[in-house]
């Protein structure tokens, strides 16, 4: 069956801001429901990206690569709140700006994070105090093994810290082509994480900014601290911050006082407290700041970032990673674990 607009030999550089060189032997570009009945007849093997700002390419994709395209924004108001339900190809924070326009509060935390709406359930993507998955009702899928649609509750996402069913095993064959989101009319903005209160504080806002005032200090604050993606080639937080247990937490901070680490009550009853610990402060103790190898390197402005200075090699950029992963497992004893998604053959 031949396939419309299936491109062949396509350059992936400009779908990943890593922009290491790839190809793909196919790419496919997802633009309404109607075309889901193609997916089959896809050449194998299927992968599935949006905006390229999670996903780094180590390889050649030998099969096709799904751009998600689907567009749209629809809601409805019940009473104090909004439901709204956005195609996966919007942008997120195109997303995010929109809903303040429209006096839809709840994400204003989660401005100017790079990457599609379809990618944001995959990630659970979070900032300043405030995670995706507070928010979402369900997702429609797509079930690329059963070709059929489904409907997903938030339960059944299996949402975690930057983790959820998308990233698992068992559900990396789910398409999203929806995400519907409970926002609401009023405005309680989370102001609790400290960066963000020293933030508003220097801009003499306090505890008490306006909507626009507080999107306007988060993006700020991102501007700050990450390197535009658009400007700089990377691809946000490299490494995830490390989740320890009461234990670990405790010899940590013995032998190191001023690592950051914020503790993580269990949901259930009996269950130990947690702690996420701060891999950007581990990586800077060791000096690995503005440490290159060949044109990858950790920037200057931000150690939990790496960067493509202009021509960086796949083999440098694992040769980098793998470097400082060691290095904070034999000084710390903790495992980091990449936030990006790096492709394979």
């Amino acid at each position: 069956m031949a396939i419309p607009a299936l491109e062949r030999d396509a350059d992936l550089i400009g779908h990943s801001t890593f922009r290491l060189p790839a190809t793909a032997a196919h790419l496919f570009r997802l633009g309404s429901l109607d075309d889901l009945t193609l997916i089959s007849e896809l050449p194998k093997p299927v992968l599935v990206i949006g905006q390229g700002s999670n996903t780094l390419f180590l390889d050649d994709w030998p099969g096709t690569v799904l751009i998600n395209e689907i567009m749209g924004i629809t809601h409805e108001v019940r009473e104090d709140q909004v439901h709204v339900q956005v195609g996966a190809g919007e942008s997120w924070h195109g997303f995010v700006l929109h809903c303040l326009s429209q006096g839809w509060h709840g994400l204003e935390n989660l401005a100017l994070i790079p990457g599609s709406v379809g990618a944001a359930p995959i990630q659970n993507i979070g900032a300043y105090g405030v995670e995706l998955a507070s928010f979402v009702e369900r997702i429609l899928a797509w079930d690329s093994q059963q070709h059929r649609l489904i409907t997903l509750s938030a339960n059944a996402c299996q949402f975690a810290y930057r983790d959820s069913l998308f990233k698992q095993p068992q559900g990396q064959h789910l398409i999203i082509l929806r995400v519907d989101l409970c926002l609401s009319l009023q405005f309680s903005p989370q102001l609790h994480y400290p960066a963000l209160q020293n933030a508003l504080k220097a801009r003499g806002l306090d505890d008490n900014p306006s909507p626009d005032q507080l999107v306007q200090t988060i993006i700020a604050l991102r501007r700050e601290r990450l390197p535009d993606p658009m400007k700089v080639a990377n691809v946000g937080s490299f490494f995830k911050n490390p989740i320890v247990d009461e234990a670990k937490h405790s010899d940590l901070v013995k032998s190191h006082p001023s690592l950051p680490a914020w503790p993580i009550e269990g949901k259930q009853e009996n269950h130990p407290i947690s702690y996420k610990v701060s891999a950007a402060w581990m990586i800077d103790q060791l000096g690995f700041r503005g440490q290159s190898v060949g044109q990858v390197s950790v920037s200057e402005a931000h150690a939990l970032v790496l960067i493509n200075q202009g021509h960086g090699r796949a083999e440098e950029l694992v040769e980098l990673m793998e470097m400082i992963q060691r290095a904070v497992q034999k000084e710390f004893g903790v495992s980091l674990e990449t936030e990006p998604r790096l492709i394979q053959r």
